[in-house]
């Protein structure tokens, strides 16, 4: 049997809130950039790609997932409030896209301080690469006519690389 690395996990005890319409809602406590990957793969199953030629039950289930993942942003505890309060103030979906980006931002590019704009200098670079995972999807959400789920997809992006 190999010997024991020892404990290599930290536990990340998030306290986070923000201001909604005038009330504290509290982030939930597992929030994480791994949330929105789970997000991302999903959101690949249920026609994302399709745009405005989804089906009325793949629009039902994309909207269920946004609803979905915003559920776990949210305190359990908040929740009603804080859907309630969406409600109350005409929130779309779009609305609560950018809410999903702002938590997903703020919450995981902490505690990494962002990058000076001036530059370092001219950086080498390897060969050519074909392009990541991610800018295939953006591209594909564009094309697909929803641009509000490619640029969740480039906020992502941003902060895994300020990290």
């Amino acid at each position: 049997m190999g010997r024991n690395l020892g404990e290599l996990g930290v536990a990340r005890v998030r306290d986070d809130t923000f201001g909604w319409f005038g009330n504290t809602i509290r982030v939930g406590s597992r929030v994480s950039d791994l949330g929105l990957i789970d997000f991302l793969d999903k959101a690949d199953t249920v026609g994302a790609d399709k745009g405005d030629r989804m089906d009325p039950a793949e629009r039902r289930e994309a909207m269920v997932l946004v609803r979905d993942f915003l559920r776990g942003l949210v305190h359990p505890d908040d929740w009603q409030v804080f859907w309630d309060t969406a409600l109350d103030n005409g929130q779309t979906m779009g609305d609560l896209m950018g809410l999903i980006v702002a938590i997903t931002e703020k919450t995981t590019s902490r505690p990494t301080r962002r990058r000076s704009d001036s530059s370092a200098g001219r950086r080498s670079t390897g060969g050519k690469s074909k392009g990541d995972s991610s800018l295939r999807v953006i591209k594909r959400l564009e094309r697909s006519g929803r641009p509000d789920l490619a640029l969740t997809v480039v906020r992502a992006r941003e902060a895994r690389r300020a990290s």
